[in-house]
């Protein structure tokens, strides 16, 4: 079944869905942290011109697979200030079928757009960032992630 990507203004809809999976993704977080996911997911729920953050969404036959941010502020951005792509997140049913490669190449196509120079991520995943530099680590509340930068 084909996967769509859209912005996520254009898919609203399902962010309690999806902020359900961020609190089960990141409970850390999202559950016993600080962090608030729907406020997250409302936040960058936004034209592609409108600034950041911006969300993007996979779709699968109408129902949301997948779902990643161009942000701000994610583990590392203290250290190296910029766009980051954050808040990737694949539902289980729908990983090792290259959602989420789609939906980081969506996420620099739409930093690109933006005239953005270098992205930033923070991740465990490496073949998720194939091309991109390590330039650090950051720490996280489940422990300490690489910080990789891609040049646009």
């Amino acid at each position: 079944m084909p996967v769509d990507l859209v912005p996520l203004i254009d898919a609203a809809e399902h962010i309690p869905l999806l902020a359900d999976a961020y609190r089960r993704a990141w409970a850390p977080y999202y559950v016993d942290g600080p962090g608030d996911a729907e406020a997250d997911l409302h936040a960058a729920c936004r034209d592609a011109s409108d600034g950041l953050p911006y969300a993007i969404v996979a779709l699968e036959d109408g129902a949301p697979v997948g779902v990643v941010a161009l942000r701000t502020d994610s583990p590392g951005s203290e250290r190296h200030p910029g766009v980051w792509v954050a808040g990737l997140l694949v539902l289980p049913a729908a990983r090792g079928r290259g959602v989420a490669a789609r939906l980081v190449a969506a996420a620099v196509d739409a930093a690109r757009s933006r005239g953005v120079e270098q992205v930033f991520v923070s991740t465990e995943v490496e073949g998720l960032v194939a091309g991109w530099e390590r330039i650090d680590e950051a720490a996280t509340l489940r422990g300490t992630v690489p910080v990789y930068r891609l040049r646009l």
